[in-house]
């Protein structure tokens, strides 16, 4: 009962509940790899790192699928900041805070403050999060464009995510009526490549072509984008249009591609200028 709250919080829950409907790609496949594993998705940190002493002190903090772990913050806040200060246990490897930006190598412990809008979640370095549009409930419409959040990667790194489907109302899916897509990424300096390959496998009411809106937060704007080898356009503010906008409040390079069949593979380049890696530093937190 969101709306019996006064504002700003009735807000900042429909906002919540919102970016959960957002996931729900990403949610329903980390609901299969449950399936397939027995080992649910949302699960202690001790679960993935055992040798650590940190993931059995940190009881509040819990991994949330394969490419992000979540603090939540359970102290109040100061009356003059209007901050909550919460310690955030970051395990081995490259970490970026969701919604600051900043990057964290651990393992470490660390102190951060938050405001009441925010949640902390940490996504792993080079991470890749299909997402879809907003809808007004589950399964409305076909996920058309596919949202796919690609989060900063080291030169040298890539990554990779295997997205899963189905028609998510019948019990097919028990007898092979499933879908698979890979999506994988690299960076080599300025040079950022993601790709789509062929769907594996198929389902009743599976869409046959689709669009992609990629998004790289923590980015520079690009020097030139291209699709299958065809340079995209630069578009403004328009999102509704194919090509590539960048978003200065958040950031974020956004990629809009044209349709595609989803049997066949499909690459985006990002060239940015000479140097741009290297400064990303600037744009950290």
């Amino acid at each position: 009962r969101i709306w019996a709250y006064p504002e700003p919080f009735a807000d900042i829950m429909r906002k919540t509940f919102q970016t959960r409907e957002a996931m729900e790609p990403y949610l329903y496949t980390e609901a299969r790899r449950t399936y397939d594993s027995g080992v649910a998705f949302l699960h202690p940190l001790y679960y993935d790192w055992p040798e650590a002493e940190a993931a059995y002190k940190f009881k509040d903090e819990y991994v949330f699928g394969s490419q992000m772990i979540v603090a939540p913050v359970t102290k109040p806040v100061d009356e003059k900041m209007q901050l909550a200060q919460e310690e955030v246990w970051i395990p081995e490897g490259t970490w970026i805070e969701q919604s600051s930006g900043k990057h964290f190598t651990g393992p470490k412990e660390v102190s951060r403050k938050f405001a009441i809008d925010e949640t902390p979640v940490y996504v792993r370095s080079g991470a890749i999060v299909p997402m879809q549009p907003a809808m007004g409930h589950i399964d409305e419409k076909p996920v058309d464009p596919l949202l796919v959040n690609v989060y900063p990667l080291a030169d040298g790194q890539k990554s990779e995510y295997r997205l899963y489907a189905d028609s998510s109302s019948t019990e097919a899916y028990q007898h092979g009526a499933y879908a698979w897509t890979k999506i994988s990424a690299s960076q080599a300096g300025e040079h950022l490549t993601l790709s789509v390959a062929p769907v594996e496998g198929s389902y009743p009411g599976m869409v046959n072509e689709c669009a992609y809106e990629v998004r790289l937060p923590g980015d520079w704007p690009p020097d030139a984008v291209t699709v299958n080898g065809r340079p995209l356009n630069f578009t403004g503010k328009d999102s509704a249009k194919v090509g590539w906008r960048y978003e200065g409040n958040t950031l974020t390079t956004v990629i809009r591609t044209p349709r595609y069949s989803v049997h066949l593979p499909m690459h985006i380049e990002v060239r940015r200028a000479q140097g741009s890696l290297a400064a990303r530093g600037k744009l950290d937190g």
